[in-house]
């Protein structure tokens, strides 16, 4: 799982889906889209199988929550697994997502296809 908190989330949504490798998931706290204009044609195909969860605070003044909607949305018109989930929260992580997120990474680690014995 590849993950990071504002640039690190935006970095982490760049190389995550142009990473020609398997990934169980990208998660990205307080973050962007970066390179969105680019993205359908440099996805890795092994991406397009990739979960995505973002979490972002509905009180972010550094990083607009509608960069996280319009993240969101450019990933989901692409067919890609993608969720957004909202916090009351400014440019920071709550206890209630890294919850969230934790519960993601659980999710995704525990498919077949992600499991330390698969190939």
């Amino acid at each position: 799982v590849l993950g990071g908190f504002s640039q690190g989330a935006a970095l982490s949504l760049a190389a995550g889906l142009r990473y020609r490798a398997r990934l169980a998931g990208i998660v990205a706290f307080s973050g962007y889209l970066p390179l969105a204009g680019t993205l359908a044609s440099e996805l890795a195909p092994e991406a397009r199988r990739t979960p995505i969860w973002i979490g972002h605070g509905t009180e972010d003044d550094l990083v607009p929550v509608a960069l996280a909607e319009k993240a969101a949305a450019a990933l989901a018109a692409l067919g890609l697994e993608v969720q957004l989930e909202t916090f009351a929260v400014g440019h920071a992580v709550s206890d209630e997502e890294i919850a969230a997120a934790s519960a993601f990474v659980q999710k995704v680690l525990s498919r077949p296809s992600h499991s330390p014995t698969s190939t």
